[in-house]
């Protein structure tokens, strides 16, 4: 009996942002672009924007930020709304999904039909994201780490979502009737209350302890295959050990006193939290930034596995600069993690702190004050903007015929790169060095060799690869607006192989 060995594939649904409209979302004004099914790489300096899009598309899946802002600074100053629009596309169907929210209001739609109840809209764009900012899993309140495992339930289990605000509820409720009812309490009302208290908070309990078995399951391996050394385990550290519910009611009637004195609940699974381990060590007292960095990366990771295997399709993988983050080695440990049927959007300042094999696979997008820059998309992905003579250029190669030689740096390092661009001066003779010296003191400057030079600057010792569909691209250019033009030509032109400096420019 033979194999089957699409069994892998349709076992996992493979679903993936087919396009993304946003309009008014914190930086971005307007930006609206088609997505690679696999990997998206957003590029600009701080302050562009890069992130807004990444919560953007957060926001779209779980129609709220990924942290703790007013709704309203969503919206733009210039705006009176915000709109994120995505589809979303896997094997069996295509979902347009809409999220709009106004300083009144928030709207939710699936295919253009308002959906009135958040859990039948949250299942349907699943999103795991990774920020520099993840490092507060491990170092802030247990909040924030009880936040990260209400929101990752939510996402697979419809119930968790409903049974945690039926808590939510009941919480208040008693913790009103605590604050108002001190000298008046009825007693029989008030147990009734717990009870349902408890009812849920078992519920509650019951499936973050599962997940967490499930995260320490493949946490280990994947934190190893980083760090290379060391044992990572996550403990579920639960507020009321007891188990059973006669026990836990038992213990909220044992502490009935002490709650009217404090009129307020003082245990609960809004008490939780999650301690993260390496060899017995706890990485909030005792961990390095590196370990705390690798152990939420790993966290995370594990997640993308349990979505796998409990809704049968991966998320959506959105990573914030992270790169930046991490030394070259554990770096491309986790680079080895990027597959080929989840869909990543990465963002970062540096297009080196991602490798060939990465980039090579990719869509590009430079993105300066909110805005897909356009020109600059086409310019440095498919060469389809180059004039004629630059794809035979008589005048490439060692020895320059004029003084001096001026052209653009590419590649150059960050701390000459104010998005202004940075010019490369070579000085030919000795009437070159003479002429250059005459302005040195008047500018900022700094001595390179040619190995850097031409390494990053190839077309100084050979011409430009001119695509042929360069021709017909700049005539059409000539009737029709350039975006449409793009858009056209961009279908064409697949990222075969670039050079990382090349996309480090000035705009």
């Amino acid at each position: 009996m033979g194999v089957d060995v699409n069994l892998a594939k349709k076992w996992v649904n493979f679903m993936y942002l087919e396009k993304i409209k946003i309009k008014n979302f914190k930086k971005i004004i307007k930006l609206e672009t088609e997505l690679n099914k696999n990997i998206n790489i957003f590029i600009g300096n701080n302050a562009q924007g890069k992130t807004s899009i990444l919560e953007s598309i957060y926001v779209l899946a779980l129609t709220k930020p990924s942290k703790s802002v007013e709704e309203s600074d969503l919206i733009n100053k210039s705006s009176n709304f915000s709109l994120i629009k995505g589809t979303l596309v896997n094997e069996k169907s295509k979902k347009e999904m809409e999220f709009i929210l106004t300083n009144q209001q928030k709207t939710l739609k699936i295919n253009k039909k308002e959906i009135k109840k958040v859990g039948d809209y949250l299942t349907n764009l699943n999103v795991i994201m990774f920020s520099p900012d993840d490092l507060d899993i491990i170092k802030k309140s247990p909040l924030v780490r009880r936040n990260l495992l209400n929101i990752e339930l939510c996402q697979l289990f419809p119930n968790y979502m409903k049974v945690l605000n039926e808590y939510n509820k009941i919480l208040k409720i008693r913790n009103e009737y605590l604050r108002k009812n001190y000298g008046n309490m009825d007693k029989a009302y008030f147990d009734i209350i717990t009870e349902k208290l408890v009812d849920r908070l078992i519920i509650i309990r019951n499936y973050r302890q599962k997940y967490v078995e499930c995260i320490n399951s493949k946490i280990e391996i994947i934190y190893k295959r980083i760090m290379k050394t060391g044992n990572l385990k996550v403990v579920y550290d639960k507020n009321i050990s007891f188990e059973s519910k006669e026990e836990i009611i038992n213990y909220y009637k044992d502490n009935y006193y002490n709650e009217l004195d404090k009129k307020m609940t003082l245990f609960g699974i809004q008490k939780d939290d999650l301690l993260f381990y390496v060899d017995d060590m706890n990485l909030k007292d005792y961990g390095s930034q590196g370990q705390q960095r690798v152990a939420v990366l790993s966290f995370k990771l594990a997640e993308i596995n349990i979505f796998k295997e409990t809704k049968k399709t991966y998320p959506i993988v959105l990573l914030d600069d992270i790169f930046s983050e991490l030394d070259i080695e554990k770096r491309n440990n986790l680079l080895k993690f990027i597959k080929s049927n989840i869909q990543f959007i990465i963002t970062t300042t540096d297009i080196k702190n991602i490798s060939e094999k990465i980039v090579e696979k990719a869509s590009i997008f430079k993105i300066k004050d909110g805005k897909e820059n356009l020109f600059m998309y086409g310019y440095l992905t498919s060469n389809l903007y180059i004039r004629p003579s630059c794809g035979d250029c008589d005048f490439k190669g060692i020895p320059r015929q004029s003084d001096i030689t001026l052209a653009d740096f590419w590649g150059i390092e960050s701390k000459l790169d104010d998005d202004k661009g940075t010019s490369l001066v070579l000085i030919n003779n000795k009437k070159g060095k003479a002429l250059f010296n005459r302005i040195e003191n008047n500018i900022i400057s700094y001595k390179r060799n040619f190995s850097e030079i031409f390494e990053k600057n190839v077309c100084f010792n050979s011409s430009v690869e001119i695509p042929p569909e360069s021709e017909k691209f700049l005539r059409e250019l000539s009737y029709k607006p350039f975006s449409k033009v793009l858009s056209k030509y961009d279908r064409i032109f697949k990222l075969k192989k670039l050079d990382n400096s090349s996309l480090i420019t000035s705009s």
